[in-house]
């Protein structure tokens, strides 16, 4: 597992409770970027990762071929969208 430095949160619940713990993101051997919450884990998202403004070069062991490999290639071709509107594209170019 690959890890960078651990921080701390803490925040008020609505019942006026402070809760507080730390946190760590890291890439996972898979490439994807995880967040550990106290004892919760969850992989983000893309979308994720660009709202919370995380500096993915900055995590320790950072692999930027695993990150693409995880978040930009599809494991299917067909779930590639260009790849499949081109494929169409190629078969009805033949009947023209």
């Amino acid at each position: 597992m690959k890890t960078t430095k651990t921080n701390q949160f803490s925040y008020k619940t609505n019942t006026d409770s402070i809760i507080s713990g730390y946190f760590d993101i890291y890439q996972s051997r898979s490439g994807a970027i995880r967040i550990v919450l106290g004892n919760s884990h969850a992989t983000l998202s893309l979308r994720q990762i660009k709202k919370l403004n995380i500096d993915i070069f900055e995590l320790c062991d950072f692999d930027h071929d695993l990150y693409k490999k995880c978040y930009f290639e599809p494991d299917d071709p067909m779930d590639d969208i260009d790849y499949f509107m081109n494929a169409i594209a190629n078969r009805f170019w033949c009947f023209l």
